[in-house]
């Protein structure tokens, strides 16, 4: 489905059902990387990527690893993939994965395995929010400048399955889990610290996402913890200055 600001409309299917998916680019170029499609264990999730060109999907390449609850942030052509699980070897993942239009290949590990994480920014400099590493929750960031990762500045609280808009330096994180119960918490960032936002209307977790804006982001759907079909809006407030000149 397709969103407009306004309202939803029915677009042609992915190739293959799945959910616990990553997600990048906009919404007429993007791709979805790694996910589970198997309703019972053993979860051991995909390799399989699929590229959407604001009409049809069509199979990309895939992944080194299999993945599902993996983050990704970037363009269609350049994008990165980190994190996840596969209940086979390895586990928790703190592999990364660049993706150049054409194929995956790896590049540095995070510090710290983990998956149901967030994901902003471009390929060069990407953020990892969140998380379980194994669970319960945690409020570790990442982020990655292209070939390694750092550490962060930690959430306010540990909060796994959170959504996440905007770049490295400016990101806007909501929703997600926060034990005991899925939450409507909203952070925003601003490089440096972390500041607390009004919450969102309904506490849900794992919905879609818009991912570019820090400032003007939406989400749709998830766990409330009954499945919803619920949309928000998230709008930043903007600071009036007056500037004389002479």
């Amino acid at each position: 489905e397709k969103y407009d600001g306004t309202n939803w409309t029915s677009g042609n299917n992915a190739n293959t059902a799945r959910n616990l998916v990553a997600v990048y680019g906009v919404q007429t170029a993007c791709v979805a990387a790694g996910g589970i499609t198997a309703p019972n264990p053993p979860f051991n999730g995909m390799t399989n990527s699929e590229i959407y060109d604001g009409t049809n999907w069509t199979n990309g390449p895939a992944l080194n690893t299999a993945r599902y609850g993996d983050a990704a942030a970037g363009t269609s052509t350049a994008g990165v993939v980190f994190g996840g699980y596969s209940e086979g070897y390895p586990g928790y993942i703190a592999l990364t994965e660049e993706f150049d239009g054409s194929s995956y290949s790896e590049s540095g590990d995070m510090a710290t395995a983990r998956h149901y994480l967030g994901g902003a920014g471009i390929q060069t400099a990407a953020s990892a929010v969140g998380g379980s590493q194994p669970p319960p929750e945690t409020a570790l960031v990442e982020d990655y400048d292209g070939t390694s990762w750092t550490s962060g500045t930690n959430l306010p609280t540990a909060t796994s399955n959170i959504r996440v808009s905007g770049t490295q330096t400016s990101n806007v994180a909501f929703a997600g889990y926060q034990t005991p119960a899925v939450s409507a918490k909203t952070y925003s960032f601003d490089g440096t610290s972390w500041t607390n936002y009004p919450d969102m209307a309904t506490a849900r977790q794992e919905g879609g996402n818009s991912t570019s804006s820090a400032t003007t982001a939406f989400m749709a759907g998830g766990e409330e913890p009954a499945i919803s079909d619920k949309t928000e809006e998230f709008t930043a407030a903007v600071a009036a200055q007056t500037i004389t000149t002479s």
